[in-house]
Formats: C-alpha cells, sequence, structure tokens
C-alpha cells in the first residue's frame, strides 16, 4: 500500500484501488453502502507506519570496495534488493 485513505466508517483502502471499485459499483467493499470519493480521506498514520516499515527493509550495505592498481577501474558493481533478498551484480572489464 502506497497511498492510503480511510472513509467515514474507519476503513482504510489504497486510493487508487478504491477509486477503480468505486466507480464500477459506487459503494463500500466491506460494508456495500454508498460511498463517494469525496468521503475519503489520506490515512497519515497508515501512511507513516508503512513508510517505517519500507524503511526498516532497506539493507544497511556498506561497501568495502578498494581499487589498487591491481584492479580495473572500469569494474561496475550494483545492488539491487527486493524484500529480504539482495543481488549484487559484479560486471568485470
Amino acid at each position: 500500500m502506497l497511498d492510503p485513505v480511510i472513509d467515514t466508517d474507519g476503513n482504510s483502502y489504497e486510493k487508487k484501488g478504491i477509486e477503480d471499485w468505486n466507480r464500477r459499483n459506487g459503494t463500500s467493499p466491506i460494508t456495500h453502502t454508498p460511498l463517494s470519493i469525496n468521503d475519503l480521506n489520506p490515512n497519515q498514520a497508515l501512511k507513516i507506519s508503512i513508510d517505517e516499515y519500507h524503511h526498516s527493509l532497506q539493507p544497511n550495505v556498506k561497501s568495502n570496495l578498494i581499487l589498487t592498481k591491481q584492479h580495473s577501474p572500469e569494474i561496475k558493481v550494483s545492488t539491487s534488493h527486493t524484500n529480504d533478498l539482495v543481488h549484487i551484480s559484479i560486471q568485470p572489464p
């Protein structure tokens, strides 16, 4: 969830998802009562919690790569991460 919103009943949704649902149905997917887009407000507390959670997943990666005369400066090192996995790619000259 990236952009949480909350309705007047206290239910939270991903903004794009509930907007798509509302265009097709015009109701709350939980209560099935009429729901207007104007009834939705940003859920700041949930957004902060989600951002803190995503930040906690960022690996604390430190590089100890030292280039000497024996190493080519053309070596390319890149990292990426998905969930709990870190992918390190090294491209030799």
